[in-house]
């Protein structure tokens, strides 16, 4: 709590709210394509392509 609270009082409200959503959003979007892959914790950079996901296959240490 004290990091937001730092960041907050450096950068102001509307860049807090800006990375708030952008790490949401992040988080949100790599459980979905971790679902897809059918894998755990899986974390993707913010513009990665992923193509023929329909066809990959994770395991649990990739």
């Amino acid at each position: 709590m004290n990091k937001i609270r730092n960041f907050m009082q450096l950068n102001g409200w509307y860049l807090l709210g800006d990375e708030l959503w952008t790490r949401t959003r992040g988080l949100l979007r790599g459980r979905l394509l971790g679902r897809q892959l059918r894998t755990q914790g899986l974390h993707i950079g913010r513009y990665a392509r992923l193509r023929g996901l329909r066809y990959m296959q994770i395991g649990r240490d990739f």
